[in-house]
């Protein structure tokens, strides 16, 4: 049997493809493409989203520490300045 179609039987049979749910082999190749390029972008999202959870939790660690400090500072000069104030 003879699979050379004319153009307009080639475009009758993309179109019905397309709502069989099926598309052609060069569609196919563009939507895998298109696929990878939007997997690449979900990791490239993914990958930055993570760092910024990573950052976040350290600067909020680190300003934690400093206010433990800083309270720990405040603390002892009140207790300084009682001691001083008892003479």
């Amino acid at each position: 049997m003879n699979n050379t179609f004319s153009k307009s039987r080639q475009q009758a049979e993309i179109a019905f493809g397309k709502t069989q749910g099926r598309t052609a082999p060069q569609d196919q190749a563009r939507a895998s493409s298109r696929d990878r390029a939007f997997d690449e972008l979900d990791s490239i999202k993914a990958a930055r989203e993570a760092k910024t959870l990573r950052l976040r939790t350290a600067r909020l660690a680190m300003e934690i520490g400093a206010r433990e400090i800083g309270a720990k500072e405040i603390g002892a000069r009140e207790i300084g300045d009682g001691l001083q104030h008892r003479d």
